[in-house]
Formats: C-alpha cells, sequence, structure tokens
C-alpha cells in the first residue's frame, strides 16, 4: 500500500472515539479527489457527496473505524499526586492488561489534539472482557484543564510500531489494528488506484466494536435500495501464525446466520472463475454464529449481504497468555484481498 494510505494507521481509535481516523480519511479523500460524506451518526461513505447519491448504488463494502479501547469519563488525582482517568473498556482486548501501555487521546474537534502517555493502574473483567478501567497519565496538565478537552479515549500501543502505527517485516504486517483499519486501508488503497463506478460504494462505520452501532444506523437511515449486496470486509481469528498467508476466505451461510445464499454462491463462482487464475487461494469457512460483522445490520433489514475476510494473528491483541500484542497480517493475503476486490467491484 502507499504511504499516504498507510498514514492512516498512525491514527488512535476506540469505540465512539473514530475522530481522528474520520478527520484522516476526510483528508485523504480530499487529496486524491474522492467524493466523501459523513452522516448524522459519523459514519464515512465513499465514492458518494451526499444521500442522494446512494440510491443507485448496487454493491456496498463496508470496513469499520474503531477497535477495542477505553472511552474515558474524567481525569481525577489521588493521594500520591498522580492524574489518573477512568473509563470503560468497550469491544473484545486482551484479558491481562495490567500495566498496558496506552495512549490516552483527545478528539475535541475545537480544540487541539493532545496525546498522553499512560499505563493500567487497575482494572475490573466482566465475562472475559476487561471493563472498568484506571490509567496511571503521565502529564504535568492539571485535572481541571484536561477534563475541559474532553471527549477523551485511550489504545493500546507498541513501541515498535508506535512511530508509523505499524511496521513491514520480512512478509508480515504488524500493526495496532487490523480489525479494522488496515481493512479500512484495503479499501482506500483501491479508490485511489481506479476509478470507481457510481454503483459501488465504500461505507466506513463507527463503534463496531459496540455491537455494530454505526451499521444500524446506517441501514436504518440511508437512500440505499434493497437490491444493493452489501459486504464486510473484515478479518478471520487464527489460532496460529501458519494459517497465515493461506488467502482469502469466503465466509458461507449455515443455519445460524442470515448470509445471503446466492450472494455467497456469487462470491464463490466469482473466485474460482476470475481469483483463481491470477494464482490467488481461497476457501470457504462456516460461519457458526450469528453475523458478527458490519453487514449484519443491513441483514436484518432485508439487504443480502456476505463478508469476505483474511486470517489475522493475535485478533484483537489477544497475544501469548492473552497479553497485549500486535496483530499480524501477512502480505499474501493482503495482496489476494486487493486482487478480490479488484475483481469484485469489475462486477457491479
Amino acid at each position: 500500500m502507499d504511504n499516504d494510505v498507510l498514514n492512516l494507521l498512525k491514527e488512535l481509535t476506540a469505540p465512539f472515539r473514530e475522530t481522528r481516523v474520520r478527520w484522516a480519511v476526510t483528508k485523504f479523500c480530499k487529496e486524491n479527489k474522492i467524493p466523501a460524506y459523513q452522516d448524522n451518526f459519523g459514519n464515512l461513505w465513499v465514492n458518494a457527496e451526499k444521500p442522494e447519491d446512494l440510491q443507485d448504488t448496487n454493491l456496498v463494502l463496508i470496513a469499520h473505524m474503531d477497535h477495542p479501547g477505553i472511552l474515558i469519563h474524567e481525569f481525577f488525582t489521588m493521594g500520591d499526586g498522580s492524574v489518573y482517568a477512568f473509563g470503560d473498556w468497550l469491544g473484545g482486548g486482551p484479558k491481562n492488561i495490567k500495566d498496558a501501555k496506552l495512549l490516552v487521546f483527545s478528539t475535541n474537534e475545537n480544540k487541539p489534539k493532545m496525546d498522553l502517555s499512560g499505563l493500567v493502574s487497575k482494572y475490573t473483567i466482566k465475562g472475559e472482557r476487561p471493563k472498568k478501567v484506571v490509567i496511571k497519565v503521565d502529564t504535568d496538565k492539571d485535572v481541571k484543564f484536561l477534563n475541559n478537552m474532553a471527549p477523551w479515549g485511550a489504545c493500546i500501543v507498541f513501541n515498535e510500531i508506535i512511530e508509523h502505527g505499524f511496521k513491514k517485516e520480512d512478509d508480515t504486517w504488524i500493526v495496532r489494528s487490523a480489525d479494522d483499519l488496515f481493512l479500512l486501508c484495503a479499501l482506500l488503497q483501491v479508490a485511489k488506484d481506479r476509478k470507481i463506478t457510481k454503483a459501488v460504494k465504500f461505507l466506513f462505520s463507527r463503534s463496531e466494536e459496540k455491537g455494530e452501532l454505526g451499521s444500524y444506523f446506517a441501514a436504518a437511515d440511508t437512500p440505499l435500495s434493497h437490491n444493493t449486496k452489501i459486504i464486510s470486509i473484515d478479518i478471520t481469528d487464527t489460532k496460529s501464525e501458519k494459517n497465515l498467508g493461506k488467502g482469502l476466505i469466503v465466509k458461507q451461510e449455515d443455519e445460524k446466520n442470515m448470509h445471503s445464499k446466492e450472494l455467497v454462491s456469487f462470491l464463490i463462482e466469482l473466485a474460482e472463475k476470475e481469483y483463481k487464475e491470477q494464482g490467488f487461494e481461497y476457501k470457504v469457512v462456516k460461519r457458526h454464529e450469528k453475523g458478527a460483522t458490519d453487514s449484519t445490520a443491513f441483514g436484518e433489514l432485508g439487504f443480502d449481504i456476505a463478508s469476505i475476510e483474511i486470517p489475522l494473528w493475535n485478533y484483537h491483541n489477544k497475544g501469548p497468555k492473552l497479553m497485549p500484542a500486535p496483530e499480524i497480517i501477512h502480505d499474501k493475503d493482503l495482496k489476494a484481498l486487493l486482487a478480490y476486490i479488484n475483481i469484485l467491484i469489475d462486477q457491479f
């Protein structure tokens, strides 16, 4: 991917705190003369300038802008004189986050951006996920100043990729947020490289990690025709690094989810005829649980939906012993995804 696309991986994100990603994508689209607009909930539609442009759409490809992270509620001090931040962990993530390194970031649109480093001081677990989080923040600012800079979010960071948000190492991409920010970049790379017809749109949704909320809003408040096909661009959690580099994955319908049989069959046929001829691999995997992708919201409103995915190692930063570790994608799988997206768009 091009450097200006990869720059988006620097942007910090968490559920309800996708503001910086949205700013960066909007700037990227403007610089590359790609139409884009923001809906009333904060989702971004690409290859459209206004809602009316969605009326003749035949295909929507979706990726989301958020990643598991922390919604900061307030800053406070304790007896040791240190500054702390308190918030809720939203979305999945590693179970053991004690002393995890965080960036605490402001998203106030009317004030300068501010980043603070911090460490997880205390946290609670609900089920298998962190819930309430207290962060010890490294700052010389007082609590009143920080609270006036609200809203704030926080996310896990890793020293080896903190400057660029990613690191390319041999045939692998090491990133903070592959699900789904890296895949958003893949779609923008396609938008930059080629002219996309008006029949195809990209939707970058918010708050997927908190129940696909952005997609539910977009599905309920859009002039899209119900003939429009909706496909999530997503990842499959792999339990071993050995499963990377195996190519594209088409998720097939089973009795527990609503993926459209006809649309899935079309995607498989396309992979078999066009995609395989170019030397790329693919496989079909059953989805054994309901949805859990952005397209689910559209499926519940009667749209034909499906998902195409690539394997991801350390899904939601769940590294060894469920401790934070960067997410890893194989370059071969990225190239396979880009090739398939281009072939798919050509059909519409």
